[in-house]
C-alpha cells in the first residue's frame, strides 16, 4: 500500500510538467513509469531488455514511451532531457567510484534549468539513527513480528555480487561531488508514509543554467 505514494513523491519533487521529456534509468517494469507518461510529454526508459519486454507487454498502446535496452553506463545517447529520474538503483552499483560516474553520466543529459532525482537511496547511519529512537524500536519489533508470520517466500540474492554501502559520508561526498562540478545538490528526506521512508533518502540535483527569454534578468 506505501508503493502508492512514490509516484506523488517523485512528481512533487521533480515538479513534473505536461511539457517534459524524462529519461527514467532502471525503470523496471513501469509502476512508476506508466503514470508518468499520463502526466508528462515524453519518456525515455532505460533497463535490461528481459524487464522492457515485460514494460511492453503490460502497457500496449501507450505511445510516449521509447524504451532503451541496456546497461546505462555503456548506452550512448545523443538527447538532453527536462527531468532525469533513477529510483532504487544506486545500492546495485558496484563501488562509489561507479555511483560517481553513473551520476556524472546522466548529468550530461540534463537540459539547463533541469532537474535529476537519485532516489531511494538506503543510508544505513540515518537507519541506525532511526532504530536507536523508541519508536525506531517498537517499529523494529513490530516488523519482526508480522516477517515471523508472513507466508511469503524469502528472497535471495545474489551475493557473489558486490554493491557499494550507503552511509552519512558516502551521501555527503556524492553532495560534494555535484556542488563542486556546478550543479545545485540537495539531500531530501523521505516521507515516512513510503516503504522505506524511515532509513532512505533522495538526492536531488539541479542544472543552474536557466535561460529566461521573455523575462528581464534580476538585478
Amino acid at each position: 500500500e506505501a508503493e502508492r505514494y512514490i509516484f506523488f513523491d517523485i512528481v512533487k519533487k521533480l515538479k513534473i510538467k505536461p511539457t517534459d521529456s524524462i529519461l527514467d534509468i532502471g525503470c523496471g517494469t513501469g509502476n512508476v513509469t506508466f503514470p508518468l507518461s499520463f502526466i508528462s510529454q515524453q519518456i525515455t526508459c532505460v533497463d535490461h531488455i528481459d524487464i522492457l519486454d515485460r514494460m511492453k507487454a503490460r502497457f500496449v498502446g501507450v505511445n510516449n514511451l521509447q524504451l532503451i535496452p541496456g546497461n546505462f553506463l555503456d548506452l550512448e545517447i545523443n538527447y538532453r532531457f527536462d527531468k532525469i529520474l533513477s529510483y532504487s538503483v544506486l545500492h546495485y552499483l558496484t563501488d562509489t567510484k561507479e555511483v560517481l560516474n553513473f551520476i556524472d553520466k546522466a548529468l550530461g543529459l540534463l537540459k539547463p534549468g533541469g532537474i535529476a532525482l537519485f532516489g531511494d537511496i538506503p543510508n544505513s547511519t540515518l537507519k541506525k539513527r532511526f532504530l536507536d529512537t523508541d519508536y525506531g524500536k517498537r517499529f523494529l519489533e513490530e516488523w519482526n513480528r508480522k516477517q515471523s508470520k508472513s507466508t511469503s517466500p524469502e528472497v535471495e540474492f545474489n551475493e557473489d555480487h558486490q554493491t557499494v554501502v550507503f552511509d552519512d559520508e558516502t551521501i555527503t561526498k556524492l553532495l560534494i561531488h555535484n556542488r563542486l562540478n556546478g550543479y545545485n545538490s540537495y539531500i531530501l528526506p523521505q516521507p515516512r508514509k513510503l516503504p522505506f521512508g524511515n532509513t532512505r533518502e533522495d538526492l536531488l540535483i539541479i542544472h543552474p543554467e536557466q535561460e529566461y527569454p521573455d523575462t528581464p534578468l534580476a538585478k
